[in-house]
């Protein structure tokens, strides 16, 4: 089975993002991986401020939080690899990652 994690920063909203772009953006972020889990794929979504034990507790998450800061969340991982840091990968890139069990670095 797939398994999708999304590690994202602690902010003052529950999703780690605010404003109205932000919204929207977790809104359809949302849409996604509700179609994801309904595909059978495991998806885990972990934020810096109400879980940080997930984050020290993943040796990928770690490396990518000493190397790149605060700046590599949100960070997306698809089976163990990393597929998105800084930001949020395509819609349409986790739907097809999903489809194939492809975990390879969407475009």
């Amino acid at each position: 089975m797939l398994r999708i994690e999304i590690y994202d920063p602690a902010a003052g909203c529950s999703t780690g993002a605010c404003g109205p772009d932000a919204a929207a953006e977790q809104e359809a972020l949302e849409e996604t991986l509700e179609r994801l889990r309904g595909l059978g794929v495991e998806v885990s979504r972990f934020n810096l401020g109400h879980e940080p034990e997930a984050f020290s507790e993943n040796a990928t998450v770690k490396a990518a939080l000493k190397a790149g800061g605060m700046a590599s969340l949100p960070l997306v991982l698809i089976d163990g690899n990393v597929v998105s840091q800084g930001g949020y990968p395509l819609h349409q890139d986790l739907l097809a990652a999903a489809r194939t069990g492809n975990a390879a670095r969407p475009a």
